[in-house]
Protein backbone atom coordinates (compact mmCIF):
# COMPACT_ATOMS: atom_id res chain seq x y z
CA UNK A 1 0.00 0.00 0.00
CA UNK A 2 1.24 3.45 -0.62
CA UNK A 3 1.17 6.34 1.61
CA UNK A 4 -1.25 8.61 -0.57
CA UNK A 5 -3.92 5.67 -0.68
CA UNK A 6 -3.45 5.12 3.16
CA UNK A 7 -3.82 9.25 3.62
CA UNK A 8 -6.75 9.11 0.99
CA UNK A 9 -8.86 6.44 2.61
CA UNK A 10 -7.64 7.49 6.92
CA UNK A 11 -9.35 11.01 5.31
CA UNK A 12 -12.35 9.35 4.12
CA UNK A 13 -12.42 7.54 7.09
CA UNK A 14 -11.86 10.36 9.57
CA UNK A 15 -13.89 12.90 7.41
CA UNK A 16 -17.68 10.86 6.26
CA UNK A 17 -19.19 11.16 9.97
CA UNK A 18 -18.46 15.03 9.98
CA UNK A 19 -20.47 15.26 6.39
CA UNK A 20 -23.13 13.45 8.18
CA UNK A 21 -23.79 15.25 10.90
CA UNK A 22 -23.48 18.41 8.81
CA UNK A 23 -26.68 16.63 6.56
CA UNK A 24 -28.51 15.18 9.79
CA UNK A 25 -27.97 17.78 12.50
CA UNK A 26 -28.41 20.84 10.60
CA UNK A 27 -31.39 22.77 9.09
CA UNK A 28 -32.04 22.19 5.71
CA UNK A 29 -30.34 25.64 4.43
CA UNK A 30 -27.78 25.37 6.53
CA UNK A 31 -26.77 21.76 6.00
CA UNK A 32 -26.84 22.24 2.54
CA UNK A 33 -24.32 25.21 2.37
CA UNK A 34 -21.82 23.70 4.66
CA UNK A 35 -22.14 19.65 3.25
CA UNK A 36 -21.01 21.82 -0.37
CA UNK A 37 -18.38 23.77 1.77
CA UNK A 38 -17.21 20.53 3.28
CA UNK A 39 -16.55 18.68 0.00
CA UNK A 40 -15.00 21.42 -1.59
CA UNK A 41 -12.53 20.99 1.44
CA UNK A 42 -11.99 17.13 0.89
CA UNK A 43 -12.00 17.73 -2.35
CA UNK A 44 -8.72 20.47 -2.15
CA UNK A 45 -7.37 18.08 0.43
CA UNK A 46 -7.45 15.03 -2.52
CA UNK A 47 -5.71 17.41 -4.75
CA UNK A 48 -3.25 18.17 -2.24
CA UNK A 49 -2.64 14.64 -1.58
CA UNK A 50 -2.21 13.52 -5.53
CA UNK A 51 -0.41 16.29 -6.71
CA UNK A 52 2.38 15.38 -3.94
CA UNK A 53 5.64 14.03 -5.24
CA UNK A 54 6.07 11.25 -2.52
CA UNK A 55 9.45 9.02 -2.40
CA UNK A 56 7.71 7.12 0.38
CA UNK A 57 8.47 3.38 0.31
CA UNK A 58 5.22 1.46 0.14
CA UNK A 59 4.28 -0.67 2.70
CA UNK A 60 5.21 -4.29 2.56
CA UNK A 61 2.41 -6.90 2.23
CA UNK A 62 4.20 -8.78 5.19
CA UNK A 63 3.99 -5.42 7.69
CA UNK A 64 0.70 -4.93 6.34
CA UNK A 65 -0.87 -8.79 7.21
CA UNK A 66 0.80 -8.74 10.64
CA UNK A 67 -0.67 -4.89 11.46
CA UNK A 68 -4.18 -6.73 10.66
CA UNK A 69 -3.63 -9.21 13.06
CA UNK A 70 -2.80 -6.40 15.83
CA UNK A 71 -5.44 -5.03 14.78
CA UNK A 72 -7.82 -7.82 14.99
CA UNK A 73 -6.82 -8.31 18.62
CA UNK A 74 -7.33 -4.59 19.58
CA UNK A 75 -10.63 -4.89 18.47
CA UNK A 76 -11.64 -7.93 20.14
CA UNK A 77 -9.55 -5.77 23.70
CA UNK A 78 -11.82 -3.22 22.59
CA UNK A 79 -14.91 -4.84 24.12
CA UNK A 80 -16.73 -3.77 20.60
CA UNK A 81 -19.44 -6.14 20.03
CA UNK A 82 -19.21 -7.94 23.40
CA UNK A 83 -16.75 -10.56 22.80
CA UNK A 84 -14.63 -9.66 25.89
CA UNK A 85 -13.11 -7.40 28.31
CA UNK A 86 -16.21 -5.52 28.97
CA UNK A 87 -15.72 -2.25 31.09
CA UNK A 88 -18.43 0.21 33.06
CA UNK A 89 -18.89 2.63 30.38
CA UNK A 90 -19.48 -0.71 27.03
CA UNK A 91 -23.14 -0.52 27.51
CA UNK A 92 -23.71 3.12 27.25
CA UNK A 93 -21.15 2.93 24.05
CA UNK A 94 -23.09 0.58 23.09
CA UNK A 95 -26.52 2.21 23.34
CA UNK A 96 -25.52 4.98 21.52
CA UNK A 97 -25.15 2.74 18.43
CA UNK A 98 -28.80 1.90 19.01
CA UNK A 99 -30.20 5.01 19.70
CA UNK A 100 -28.31 6.38 15.90
CA UNK A 101 -29.96 2.89 14.66
CA UNK A 102 -33.35 3.01 16.12
CA UNK A 103 -34.90 6.76 15.79
CA UNK A 104 -35.09 9.45 13.70
CA UNK A 105 -31.78 11.98 13.56
CA UNK A 106 -31.05 14.01 15.34
CA UNK A 107 -31.64 11.70 18.23
CA UNK A 108 -34.13 13.08 21.35
CA UNK A 109 -34.51 12.26 24.49
CA UNK A 110 -38.42 12.63 25.68
CA UNK A 111 -37.84 12.10 29.24
CA UNK A 112 -36.08 15.33 29.37
CA UNK A 113 -37.33 17.44 26.54
CA UNK A 114 -33.69 17.22 25.17
CA UNK A 115 -31.28 16.55 22.22
CA UNK A 116 -27.87 14.64 23.51
CA UNK A 117 -25.07 16.71 22.46
CA UNK A 118 -22.33 13.76 22.05
CA UNK A 119 -19.56 13.11 19.38
CA UNK A 120 -20.87 10.54 17.56
CA UNK A 121 -18.38 10.52 14.94
CA UNK A 122 -17.80 6.35 15.34
CA UNK A 123 -21.51 5.49 15.74
CA UNK A 124 -22.97 6.89 13.07
CA UNK A 125 -21.74 5.02 10.29
CA UNK A 126 -22.01 1.57 11.11
CA UNK A 127 -25.96 2.90 12.72
CA UNK A 128 -27.03 4.73 9.89
CA UNK A 129 -25.84 1.04 7.28
CA UNK A 130 -27.88 -1.08 10.14
CA UNK A 131 -30.83 1.19 9.38
CA UNK A 132 -30.69 -0.29 5.68
CA UNK A 133 -29.36 -3.38 6.66
CA UNK A 134 -31.34 -4.54 9.87
CA UNK A 135 -30.93 -4.15 13.68
CA UNK A 136 -29.10 -7.58 13.42
CA UNK A 137 -25.98 -6.21 10.91
CA UNK A 138 -25.43 -3.45 13.80
CA UNK A 139 -23.22 -5.70 15.80
CA UNK A 140 -20.99 -6.65 12.78
CA UNK A 141 -21.02 -3.38 11.53
CA UNK A 142 -19.59 -1.76 14.74
CA UNK A 143 -16.90 -4.85 15.08
CA UNK A 144 -15.71 -4.15 11.34
CA UNK A 145 -15.65 -0.19 11.74
CA UNK A 146 -13.45 -0.73 14.46
CA UNK A 147 -11.41 -2.99 12.85
CA UNK A 148 -10.83 -0.85 10.03
CA UNK A 149 -10.36 1.99 12.27
CA UNK A 150 -7.42 0.43 14.12
CA UNK A 151 -5.94 -1.35 11.28
CA UNK A 152 -5.80 1.82 9.81
CA UNK A 153 -4.26 3.88 13.20
CA UNK A 154 -1.50 0.70 13.47
CA UNK A 155 -0.53 2.00 9.91
CA UNK A 156 0.18 5.03 10.73
CA UNK A 157 1.87 4.69 14.08
CA UNK A 158 3.75 1.94 12.73
CA UNK A 159 5.25 4.64 9.72
CA UNK A 160 5.86 7.04 12.46
CA UNK A 161 8.10 4.69 14.76
CA UNK A 162 10.08 3.91 11.44
CA UNK A 163 8.50 0.48 10.83
CA UNK A 164 9.35 -1.12 13.84
CA UNK A 165 6.87 -3.70 15.41
CA UNK A 166 8.63 -3.42 18.37
CA UNK A 167 8.56 -0.02 19.12
CA UNK A 168 4.69 0.17 18.72
CA UNK A 169 3.91 -3.28 21.16
CA UNK A 170 6.57 -1.64 23.89
CA UNK A 171 4.26 1.83 22.91
CA UNK A 172 1.01 0.43 24.25
CA UNK A 173 2.44 -1.62 26.81
CA UNK A 174 4.39 1.99 28.36
CA UNK A 175 2.48 3.53 31.18
CA UNK A 176 2.88 5.89 34.01
CA UNK A 177 3.64 4.51 37.49
CA UNK A 178 1.64 6.75 39.86
CA UNK A 179 -1.86 5.19 38.35
CA UNK A 180 -0.69 1.58 38.94
CA UNK A 181 0.32 1.75 42.50
CA UNK A 182 -2.28 3.93 43.29
CA UNK A 183 -5.28 2.03 41.99
CA UNK A 184 -3.21 -1.37 43.55
CA UNK A 185 -2.90 0.52 47.07
CA UNK A 186 -6.95 1.83 47.41
CA UNK A 187 -8.13 -2.16 45.68
CA UNK A 188 -5.80 -4.63 45.90
CA UNK A 189 -8.66 -7.28 46.78
CA UNK A 190 -10.36 -6.50 43.98
CA UNK A 191 -7.04 -4.62 41.42
CA UNK A 192 -7.74 -7.59 38.76
CA UNK A 193 -11.70 -6.55 39.02
CA UNK A 194 -11.37 -2.72 38.72
CA UNK A 195 -10.70 -0.14 36.09
CA UNK A 196 -7.97 2.73 37.04
CA UNK A 197 -8.44 4.85 39.92
CA UNK A 198 -8.27 8.75 39.31
CA UNK A 199 -5.28 10.54 41.39
CA UNK A 200 -7.07 12.43 44.19
CA UNK A 201 -10.71 14.49 44.09
CA UNK A 202 -9.44 16.14 41.42
CA UNK A 203 -9.85 13.05 39.65
CA UNK A 204 -6.50 13.50 37.35
CA UNK A 205 -6.09 10.17 35.01
CA UNK A 206 -3.53 9.10 32.51
CA UNK A 207 -3.87 5.57 31.15
CA UNK A 208 -1.54 3.64 29.26
CA UNK A 209 -2.40 3.27 25.52
CA UNK A 210 -3.88 -0.23 25.85
CA UNK A 211 -6.44 0.71 28.12
CA UNK A 212 -7.38 3.45 26.00
CA UNK A 213 -8.23 0.66 23.73
CA UNK A 214 -11.01 -0.83 26.33
CA UNK A 215 -12.14 2.42 27.54
CA UNK A 216 -12.45 4.81 24.54
CA UNK A 217 -11.34 3.02 21.44
CA UNK A 218 -13.31 5.83 19.42
CA UNK A 219 -10.90 8.62 20.48
CA UNK A 220 -7.84 6.54 20.26
CA UNK A 221 -8.56 5.32 16.74
CA UNK A 222 -8.27 8.94 15.88
CA UNK A 223 -6.18 9.74 17.94
CA UNK A 224 -3.44 7.38 15.99
CA UNK A 225 -4.67 8.39 12.56
CA UNK A 226 -4.39 12.31 12.95
CA UNK A 227 -1.70 12.81 15.61
CA UNK A 228 0.58 10.65 13.25
CA UNK A 229 -0.56 12.77 9.84
CA UNK A 230 0.23 16.05 11.45
CA UNK A 231 3.56 14.85 12.49
CA UNK A 232 4.43 13.22 9.10
CA UNK A 233 3.08 16.45 7.16
CA UNK A 234 4.67 19.10 8.96
CA UNK A 235 7.54 17.87 10.75
CA UNK A 236 9.00 15.51 8.36
CA UNK A 237 7.61 16.74 5.08
CA UNK A 238 7.02 20.41 5.23
CA UNK A 239 3.66 20.15 4.14
CA UNK A 240 2.48 22.96 6.54
CA UNK A 241 -1.45 23.18 6.24
CA UNK A 242 -2.47 20.14 4.49
CA UNK A 243 -3.70 18.07 7.38
CA UNK A 244 -5.49 20.83 9.27
CA UNK A 245 -8.60 19.59 7.36
CA UNK A 246 -7.78 16.04 8.63
CA UNK A 247 -7.49 17.44 12.34
CA UNK A 248 -10.51 19.21 12.49
CA UNK A 249 -12.39 16.12 11.11
CA UNK A 250 -11.50 14.38 14.06
CA UNK A 251 -13.64 17.12 16.47
CA UNK A 252 -16.67 14.82 15.88
CA UNK A 253 -15.20 11.67 17.40
CA UNK A 254 -13.20 13.14 20.13
CA UNK A 255 -13.20 16.93 20.89
CA UNK A 256 -10.48 16.97 23.76
CA UNK A 257 -8.10 15.04 21.61
CA UNK A 258 -8.41 17.33 18.49
CA UNK A 259 -7.77 20.46 21.20
CA UNK A 260 -4.67 18.60 21.79
CA UNK A 261 -4.23 17.99 18.09
CA UNK A 262 -4.76 21.10 16.88
CA UNK A 263 -2.15 22.48 19.91
CA UNK A 264 0.49 20.28 18.48
CA UNK A 265 -0.39 21.36 14.60
CA UNK A 266 -0.25 25.35 15.87
CA UNK A 267 2.93 24.36 17.58
CA UNK A 268 4.95 22.65 14.22
CA UNK A 269 3.47 25.50 11.87
CA UNK A 270 4.92 28.06 14.60
CA UNK A 271 8.51 26.69 14.67
CA UNK A 272 8.35 26.29 11.08
CA UNK A 273 7.91 30.18 10.53
CA UNK A 274 10.74 30.84 13.45
CA UNK A 275 12.86 28.42 11.43
CA UNK A 276 11.95 28.92 7.67
CA UNK A 277 11.49 32.95 7.13
CA UNK A 278 8.51 33.09 4.86
CA UNK A 279 6.62 36.07 3.21
CA UNK A 280 3.92 37.74 4.26
CA UNK A 281 2.02 37.01 0.92
CA UNK A 282 2.80 33.21 2.28
CA UNK A 283 1.49 33.81 5.45
CA UNK A 284 -1.94 35.20 4.68
CA UNK A 285 -2.74 32.73 2.12
CA UNK A 286 -1.81 29.98 4.51
CA UNK A 287 -4.37 32.10 6.76
CA UNK A 288 -7.22 32.15 4.43
CA UNK A 289 -6.97 28.77 3.84
CA UNK A 290 -6.88 27.70 7.79
CA UNK A 291 -9.93 30.28 8.40
CA UNK A 292 -12.13 28.14 5.27
CA UNK A 293 -11.28 25.00 7.07
CA UNK A 294 -12.48 26.38 10.55
CA UNK A 295 -15.57 27.51 8.96
CA UNK A 296 -16.35 24.35 7.43
CA UNK A 297 -16.46 22.94 11.17
CA UNK A 298 -17.82 25.12 12.63
CA UNK A 299 -21.65 23.81 13.13
CA UNK A 300 -19.82 20.56 14.74
CA UNK A 301 -17.51 23.53 17.16
CA UNK A 302 -21.02 25.11 18.01
CA UNK A 303 -23.01 22.20 18.61
CA UNK A 304 -20.49 20.86 21.18
CA UNK A 305 -19.83 23.94 23.07
CA UNK A 306 -23.60 23.72 23.57
CA UNK A 307 -23.26 20.80 25.96
CA UNK A 308 -23.74 20.41 29.39
CA UNK A 309 -20.36 19.04 30.16
CA UNK A 310 -19.22 22.66 32.13
CA UNK A 311 -21.64 21.65 35.40
CA UNK A 312 -18.35 20.12 37.30
CA UNK A 313 -15.50 22.38 35.74
CA UNK A 314 -12.78 24.72 37.25
CA UNK A 315 -8.89 24.83 38.20
CA UNK A 316 -7.37 22.38 40.18
CA UNK A 317 -7.10 24.17 43.59
CA UNK A 318 -11.37 24.36 43.37
CA UNK A 319 -11.23 20.54 44.31
CA UNK A 320 -8.13 19.97 46.53
CA UNK A 321 -6.53 22.12 48.68
CA UNK A 322 -3.19 20.44 48.64
CA UNK A 323 -3.35 20.91 44.92
CA UNK A 324 0.46 22.12 44.24
CA UNK A 325 1.59 19.02 45.96
CA UNK A 326 -0.82 16.25 43.79
CA UNK A 327 0.17 18.11 40.65
CA UNK A 328 4.05 17.48 41.20
CA UNK A 329 3.30 14.23 42.37
CA UNK A 330 1.07 13.34 39.36
CA UNK A 331 2.97 15.04 36.69
CA UNK A 332 6.29 13.70 37.96
CA UNK A 333 5.34 10.24 37.53
CA UNK A 334 3.43 10.08 34.71
CA UNK A 335 5.44 12.31 32.64
CA UNK A 336 8.45 13.55 33.43
CA UNK A 337 9.98 9.78 34.92
CA UNK A 338 9.68 8.99 31.72
CA UNK A 339 10.84 12.08 29.72
CA UNK A 340 14.13 12.17 31.91
CA UNK A 341 15.23 8.60 30.68
CA UNK A 342 14.57 9.16 27.21
CA UNK A 343 18.29 9.65 25.60
CA UNK A 344 18.58 13.41 23.50
CA UNK A 345 20.79 12.34 20.95
CA UNK A 346 18.70 9.26 19.95
CA UNK A 347 15.21 10.98 20.10
CA UNK A 348 14.42 12.50 16.54
CA UNK A 349 10.94 13.98 17.57
CA UNK A 350 12.84 16.10 20.35
CA UNK A 351 11.16 19.15 19.77
CA UNK A 352 7.82 17.57 19.68
CA UNK A 353 8.34 15.80 22.50
CA UNK A 354 9.31 18.19 24.79
CA UNK A 355 6.26 20.43 23.41
CA UNK A 356 4.52 17.61 24.70
CA UNK A 357 5.68 17.13 27.95
CA UNK A 358 5.10 20.71 29.21
CA UNK A 359 1.97 20.19 27.47
CA UNK A 360 1.02 17.24 29.20
CA UNK A 361 1.94 19.41 32.85
CA UNK A 362 -0.11 21.97 32.41
CA UNK A 363 -3.28 19.96 31.32
CA UNK A 364 -3.61 18.69 34.94
CA UNK A 365 -3.95 22.30 36.62
CA UNK A 366 -7.74 22.25 34.90
CA UNK A 367 -10.80 19.83 35.27
CA UNK A 368 -14.29 19.43 33.04
CA UNK A 369 -16.68 17.04 33.39
CA UNK A 370 -17.64 14.60 36.91
CA UNK A 371 -14.70 11.88 35.64
CA UNK A 372 -12.67 14.97 34.50
CA UNK A 373 -13.19 13.27 31.31
CA UNK A 374 -10.58 16.70 29.90
CA UNK A 375 -7.36 15.56 31.23
CA UNK A 376 -7.64 11.97 30.50
CA UNK A 377 -8.56 12.41 27.06
CA UNK A 378 -6.89 15.34 25.94
CA UNK A 379 -3.36 14.21 26.92
CA UNK A 380 -4.11 11.10 24.42
CA UNK A 381 -1.93 12.44 21.24
CA UNK A 382 0.63 13.70 23.27
CA UNK A 383 0.66 10.75 25.37
CA UNK A 384 1.27 8.58 22.33
CA UNK A 385 4.22 10.97 21.80
CA UNK A 386 6.11 9.96 24.98
CA UNK A 387 4.85 6.62 24.51
CA UNK A 388 6.63 6.20 21.68
CA UNK A 389 10.04 8.03 22.28
CA UNK A 390 10.34 6.36 25.29
CA UNK A 391 9.75 2.72 23.73
CA UNK A 392 11.92 3.26 21.21
CA UNK A 393 14.74 4.21 22.89
CA UNK A 394 13.84 1.44 25.87
CA UNK A 395 17.09 -0.97 26.40
CA UNK A 396 17.33 -3.81 28.99
CA UNK A 397 21.09 -3.04 29.25
CA UNK A 398 19.30 0.43 30.86
CA UNK A 399 18.09 -1.01 34.31
CA UNK A 400 16.08 1.85 35.56
CA UNK A 401 14.74 2.51 31.95
CA UNK A 402 13.86 -1.21 32.52
CA UNK A 403 12.37 -0.63 36.11
CA UNK A 404 9.81 1.98 34.86
CA UNK A 405 8.74 0.52 32.32
CA UNK A 406 8.07 -3.03 34.15
CA UNK A 407 6.54 -0.55 36.22
CA UNK A 408 3.91 0.77 34.24
CA UNK A 409 3.09 -2.70 32.65
CA UNK A 410 0.63 -3.27 35.97
CA UNK A 411 -2.38 -1.82 34.75
CA UNK A 412 -1.76 -3.14 30.54
CA UNK A 413 -0.87 -6.89 31.80
CA UNK A 414 -4.25 -6.78 34.46
CA UNK A 415 -6.22 -5.42 31.17
CA UNK A 416 -4.74 -8.45 29.15
CA UNK A 417 -5.92 -10.98 31.92
CA UNK A 418 -8.85 -9.56 32.34
CA UNK A 419 -9.62 -10.12 28.76
CA UNK A 420 -8.54 -13.48 28.43
CA UNK A 421 -10.24 -14.92 31.48
CA UNK A 422 -13.96 -13.60 30.23
CA UNK A 423 -13.68 -14.12 26.72
CA UNK A 424 -17.13 -14.67 25.11
CA UNK A 425 -18.45 -14.49 28.65
CA UNK A 426 -20.88 -11.29 28.33
CA UNK A 427 -21.32 -11.35 24.33
CA UNK A 428 -24.74 -9.18 23.95
CA UNK A 429 -27.56 -10.64 21.35
CA UNK A 430 -28.30 -6.75 21.00
CA UNK A 431 -27.35 -3.44 21.71
CA UNK A 432 -30.19 -2.64 22.93
CA UNK A 433 -29.61 -2.06 26.58
CA UNK A 434 -31.69 0.80 27.84
CA UNK A 435 -34.46 3.06 26.51
CA UNK A 436 -31.81 5.26 25.25
CA UNK A 437 -28.38 6.47 26.23
CA UNK A 438 -29.77 9.11 28.43
CA UNK A 439 -31.50 6.30 30.46
CA UNK A 440 -28.46 4.30 30.76
CA UNK A 441 -25.95 7.21 31.70
CA UNK A 442 -28.42 8.33 34.75
CA UNK A 443 -28.59 4.29 36.01
CA UNK A 444 -24.70 4.27 35.91
CA UNK A 445 -23.61 7.80 36.96
CA UNK A 446 -26.58 9.58 38.36
CA UNK A 447 -28.67 12.37 36.89
CA UNK A 448 -25.57 14.92 36.65
CA UNK A 449 -23.48 12.58 35.14
CA UNK A 450 -26.33 11.96 32.36
CA UNK A 451 -27.21 15.71 32.08
CA UNK A 452 -23.60 16.48 31.23
CA UNK A 453 -24.25 15.13 27.70
CA UNK A 454 -27.59 17.07 26.59
CA UNK A 455 -27.76 20.34 24.74
CA UNK A 456 -28.15 23.21 26.52
CA UNK A 457 -32.21 24.43 25.12
CA UNK A 458 -30.98 27.85 25.21
CA UNK A 459 -27.96 27.19 23.40
CA UNK A 460 -27.08 29.13 20.16
CA UNK A 461 -27.03 25.69 18.36
CA UNK A 462 -30.52 24.83 19.55
CA UNK A 463 -31.93 28.04 18.54
CA UNK A 464 -30.90 28.55 15.32
CA UNK A 465 -29.49 25.72 13.86
CA UNK A 466 -30.65 22.57 14.78
CA UNK A 467 -32.78 20.52 12.24
CA UNK A 468 -36.51 19.47 14.14
CA UNK A 469 -39.20 17.34 13.29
Amino acid sequence: MSKKTLYYISSLYVGLPSLLFLIFWLKPVLAIAFSFLFLIGFILLCKQIFDEKSTATNLRKNDLLILFCFAIFLTFFSGIAGFTNLNFDSKFHFSKFYDLFAYDLPSFYPQVSSYPCYYFGYYILPSLLAKILGENSLIALSFLWTLAGFYLGLIWFFDLAKRQFRTIILAFLCGGILGNFYTLYLHYQSFLSIGNEPFSSAFLTYLPLLPQVNWVPNQLIVTMICTCIIIDDIFHKKLLYRPYFVALSMLFWAPFPTVSVCLLFAFLVIRHWILVKNSFTTILKSFLYLSISTIVFLPIMIYLSGSNSGIISGFIWKFDSNWLVIWLIFVFFEVWILFFYIPKKENSLRPILIFSVITLSLFPIYRIGMSNDFVARISMPLQLILYLCFAENLKLKNKMQTLIFLLGLIIPLKYIAKSMVKFGEDKPTSYHFFTNTYAGLKTGYGQTGADEYLLKNDSFFNKYMLKKP
